[in-house]
């Protein structure tokens, strides 16, 4: 009962071949003998994954489970965008899937600033972030969003999130060009 076949759930920015080629697991290698903990390391390598669990299927399959990072921000700089996850850690160079939001400014440089905006991000709903095209860090509690048709949306300082989040999902569809959310409970519209 050798290594014959590999099956790989859960990933869609890598692909099955670098995911088997990452476990370190070779084709006829005794099932039995297979280290499952070095073969879910080596694939947590990987730029892309998160987690990864690696398990037998007799008599002759080897199961890897990936749980991917899910890029909510990104910033660019001369060798591309680095993706970021819900809690601000950078885990890839890539190009940058649909739903992430572009951080600017100071977000770049500044750990802490970007912390702020990755917050920013993390708590936007479905239609925000379709809508977010940009979140500008102009200092640690100045953080301004460019949506789309040219408007932007005051937000302030990375904090109550979750309401600015529901005021922003309001703002948009509401007639202006500029809006202030800094207090979600009254908001402004020039």
């Amino acid at each position: 009962m050798s290594v014959k076949h590999f099956q790989v759930e859960g990933n869609a920015h890598i692909s099955e071949e670098d995911a088997v080629r990452a476990s370190g697991i070779r084709s006829g290698t005794p099932l039995a003998q297979v280290k499952l903990r070095d073969a879910a390391a080596g694939v947590v390598a990987l730029p892309w994954v998160k987690s990864a669990t690696a398990s037998r299927g007799w008599p002759s399959t080897i199961k890897l489970t990936v749980i991917e990072n899910d890029a909510v921000a990104f910033f660019s700089q001369e060798n591309g965008a680095h993706l970021l996850d819900a809690d601000g850690r950078e885990f890839a160079v890539d190009v940058p899937p649909e739903n992430a939001v572009e951080l600017t400014g100071a977000a770049g440089t500044d750990e802490a600033v970007r912390k702020g905006a990755v917050d920013i991000a993390g708590a936007l709903s479905d239609q925000g972030r379709e809508n977010v095209e940009a979140i500008e860090a102009r200092g640690k509690h100045d953080y301004v969003l460019h949506v789309k048709e040219g408007r932007t949306v005051t937000w302030g300082a990375s904090e109550d999130n979750r309401n600015k989040s529901l005021a922003l999902d309001t703002v948009l569809h509401r007639e202006g060009a500029e809006f202030n959310i800094t207090n979600p409970q009254l908001v402004t519209v020039r």
